[in-house]
């Protein structure tokens, strides 16, 4: 159980700030590997097209406005109610890295081409940001959007944020299978692989901060 600690006395523990530089450091070398990762390794390596028998049950529609809402909803939410726990935040902020790390290595070597008839997720922000404005259909196994809702969930302590953060997750993975964004595997692992890495980042923190 991590406990709650001031910002000023976590930053006081050089544990405490070499972790939160190195998470700083990670978070800017995947906002700029991503485009490369994307253009110059994932798009030219053949992908598998799957045979999806729960995207056939619906025609695609655009939910983007849905689904990005209770992204930024549940984030906000989760900062507003943490933002005074730093070690919450900085775990928040290392599993998040792992994440991404992670899903850099399963697109690779799961490479997947999209549904046929995918109506593309285009990230109002990250999009903006990370892609400079590209839109990367193969980027699937696994959901990137799913694994982050649902480590918003690992992270919160409160019952009843954690019921929220859940339906929020569950609600958006509706929704972007309905969009044909991803195929239903890539949705079914994405909270299997957040939790184990949430679950090692935790087990790595309580080494590094004991009395947390």
């Amino acid at each position: 159980m991590i406990k709650d600690s001031s910002w000023k006395q976590a930053l006081s523990q050089k544990h405490f700030r070499s972790h939160l530089f190195v998470s700083g450091l990670a978070v800017i070398f995947i906002i700029w590997f991503i485009p490369y990762f994307f253009n110059q390794i994932l798009l030219p390596k053949p992908g598998i097209l799957l045979n999806d028998f729960v995207l056939k049950q619906s025609e695609p529609r655009d939910w983007s406005w849905i689904i990005f809402g209770l992204i930024y909803s549940s984030v906000l939410l989760t900062l507003t109610f943490n933002y005074w726990k730093p070690f919450i935040i900085l775990l928040g902020i290392e599993t998040y890295v792992a994440i991404n790390l992670i899903r850099m290595i399963t697109l690779y070597l799961v490479t997947l081409e999209p549904p046929l008839d995918i109506i593309p997720l285009i990230d109002p922000v990250i999009t903006k940001i990370a892609y400079g404005n590209a839109v990367y259909l193969k980027d699937l196994f696994f959901s990137g959007h799913v694994s982050t809702l649902f480590l918003l969930f690992l992270l919160e302590l409160n019952v009843w944020r954690r019921i929220i953060l859940m339906a929020s997750t569950i609600v958006v993975a509706f929704f972007i299978l309905w969009q044909h964004v991803h195929y239903t595997v890539d949705v079914l692992f994405a909270p299997f692989f957040a939790w184990v890495i949430f679950y090692l980042v935790q087990k790595i923190h309580t080494y590094h901060f004991p009395n947390t």
